[in-house]
C-alpha cells in the first residue's frame, strides 16, 4: 500500500511524558481518532484502552535501566494509520549519533479528501512545534526514498534529505539560509511559532511536481540536501548542514 510518511527530528529531549501527554492527545484530536496500540515490540500487540493517556505518555519515556534509547511502535486503529518513534535517554554530542525521530506512516487511501489533507497539514504543524523539530518533511515514501544513498545512511549532520510535498525548518535555519532566500519562497511559505518556516510545495501530495522540490531545494541551498547522483560528496559536519551541537545552542 502507498504511504505517505511524514519525520520530526529534533535535537531536545523527549524524555518529559508531559510533553508526549499533551502532543498525543492533540494529535488525536485533530486525526478524530484515539491512539489503540503502542509497543516496543513490531508488530505491535500491547493495546492502549481509553482513558489512559497518562499510561501512555509514561510508557513512552520509561527507559530501562541500561537503554541508551528507546524505539516504540503505534496505531491508530480505525484509520489505519501507525507511528515510530526513537528517542534517546539524554543528549548526545558524538557524530555518529542520531536525532530522536517521530514518523508517521499514512496510507493514501486517506488522502482523497481536502478534510483529510488539512488534518494532516496540522498534525504535521502540531509536531513541528510540540517536539521541537528542527527538520521535518512529509511526503510519499518513493519520493523520499528517492534521497537516499547508495553509501548508506544519510549523516543529517552533513546534508538534509531534501523539500518535499511538506517541509519544516526550524529558526536555525532559516538564519543558516538567510532572509533573502527564504523570501523568494514566500508564495509557498507558512510562516510558523518561533521563526521556524513550513514549505508546502502542493495542495495535496497527490498532485504534487517533483521539479518544484528540486527548485525549492536550489533557492535555498542546492549543496544542503542529498544529491543521489553523486556516490560521494565529501560535505564535512557543520559545512552545508547543522550539527547537533549547533542546533542545541
Amino acid at each position: 500500500m502507498r504511504e505517505l510518511w511524514m519525520y520530526h527530528d529534533s535535537v531536545q529531549l523527549w524524555t518529559d511524558s508531559s510533553l508526549w501527554l499533551d502532543y498525543l492527545t492533540d494529535a488525536e484530536s485533530v486525526l478524530g481518532a484515539r491512539i489503540t496500540r503502542l509497543d516496543k515490540n513490531d508488530p505491535v500487540r500491547r493495546k492502549v484502552e481509553k482513558g489512559e493517556s497518562d499510561k501512555t505518555a509514561q510508557f513512552i519515556v520509561d527507559f530501562g535501566k541500561k537503554e541508551d534509547s528507546r524505539w516504540l511502535f503505534g496505531k491508530i486503529g480505525n484509520l489505519g494509520i501507525t507511528f515510530s518513534i526513537h528517542h534517546h535517554r539524554s543528549e548526545r554530542s558524538s557524530p555518529n549519533d542520531f536525532p530522536n525521530t517521530l514518523i508517521w506512516y499514512i496510507p493514501e487511501k486517506l488522502l482523497q479528501t481536502e478534510t483529510m489533507i488539512n488534518r494532516v497539514v496540522t498534525l504535521f504543524q502540531l509536531g513541528n512545534e510540540r517536539l521541537r523539530t528542527f527538520y521535518g518533511c512529509a511526503d510519499f515514501i518513493e519520493r523520499i526514498g528517492k534521497k537516499k544513498k547508495e553509501t548508506g545512511a544519510v549523516n543529517i549532520e552533513e546534508e538534509l534529505l531534501g523539500v518535499f510535498w511538506l517541509t519544516y525548518f526550524d529558526h536555525r535555519y532559516r538564519d543558516m539560509f538567510g532572509e533573502e532566500k527564504v523570501a523568494l519562497l514566500s508564495n509557498i511559505i507558512t510562516e510558523c511559532p518561533h521563526r521556524g518556516f513550513m514549505v508546502k510545495l502542493a495542495d495535496s501530495p497527490i498532485d504534487m511536481d517533483e521539479r518544484r522540490s528540486a527548485e525549492a531545494e536550489k533557492i535555498l541551498g542546492a549543496k544542503t540536501f542529498v544529491n543521489p547522483s553523486e556516490r560521494f560528496s565529501f560535505k564535512r559536519p557543520g559545512e552545508f548542514a547543522l550539527t547537533f551541537s549547533q542546533l542545541r545552542e
